[in-house]
């Protein structure tokens, strides 16, 4: 399985537009970050991509604001309810 991520590095201007192999042994290059969000999993014998594990905790943390946003619905409507 090969994975795909996008990073951040910071180098030399010297290295500008002939990133290689070679140059993340040195010393003056550093990874900044990845970014998870997009990562993904790519199958080498057919090509099929898997989605990472950022997508999946992205989604869940919108479905916990979207049942907090409903939740705090049902409570306003139970307070203006004649009980």
């Amino acid at each position: 399985m090969n994975m795909n991520v996008q990073i951040g590095i910071s180098c030399p201007s010297e290295y500008e537009g002939r990133i290689t192999k070679s140059m993340f042994i040195k010393k003056s290059v550093q990874i900044e970050y990845a970014n998870w969000e997009t990562a993904s999993y790519i199958c080498p014998k057919c090509e099929h991509r898997i989605p990472g594990l950022g997508n999946y905790i992205t989604k869940l943390q919108d479905q916990i604001k979207d049942l907090k946003t409903e939740v705090e619905g049902l409570y306003e409507e139970l307070a203006g309810a004649d009980i």
